[in-house]
């Protein structure tokens, strides 16, 4: 695809369980996801690869904006790896940094793993990242704006994103990961969009 475009939030649903069953014993953290004394720390305050699934009510149904749409979202505990050729920000889109641990992401469109096939994990950054820390990530169901207002808006695509399942790929015309359509049976699936690209 020639050009990059953009989709909005509320058109987005990432497939659940791809990086485990959530802890029934755990919610939201007592501060928030984006609490200083858990998220984007160099010590993981949490064991690497928790999973929490929180109920989005939804403030008002505007496809992506106001309060989001309403249903399951879940957030996985990860470390966040080299991110040499770009900067990670609230969502910025992550894929695996090594095939040897599917809980190192990265959002460095160049060094990150995503060869089809190969069972790589994407996620979304709810901040901005530091190298090597650890914090909490977007993984699956609908955009979580009731918990992370940051997450607000559209995403980045390589190309036109069109109904149905899609795959993170690195972007053909900027230095990021976005979304992008599933192209054959080797692909892996991380999620399904509901409407059409933004532009």
């Amino acid at each position: 695809m020639a050009t990059d475009s953009t989709v909005s939030g509320g058109y987005l649903r990432l497939i659940e369980g791809r990086f485990g069953a959530p802890d029934p014993q755990l919610g939201m953290p007592k501060d928030g996801f984006l609490g200083s004394e858990h998220h984007n720390v160099s010590a993981a305050k949490f064991p690497v690869g928790t999973v929490v699934r929180v109920y989005c009510d939804a403030l008002a149904h505007t496809c992506g904006e106001a309060g989001g749409e309403e249903g399951y979202a879940e957030f996985t505990y990860l470390k966040h790896g080299t991110n040499a050729s770009t900067v990670c920000a609230a969502k910025s889109l992550c894929l695996q940094d090594t095939l040897t641990d599917w809980a190192l992401v990265t959002s460095d469109w160049n060094g990150a793993v995503n060869d089809a096939g190969k069972g790589v994990m994407g996620c979304v950054a709810l901040s901005a990242m530091t190298t090597n820390y650890h914090g909490w990530f977007w993984t699956g169901g609908i955009v979580p704006l009731n918990y992370v207002s940051a997450l607000s808006g559209s995403f980045k695509t390589n190309g036109n994103l069109v109904i149905g399942g899609m795959i993170m790929v690195s972007c053909s015309a900027s230095a990021t990961i976005g979304f992008d359509t599933v192209a054959d049976a080797t692909d892996v699936v991380v999620g399904w969009c509901t409407g059409a690209t933004d532009v």
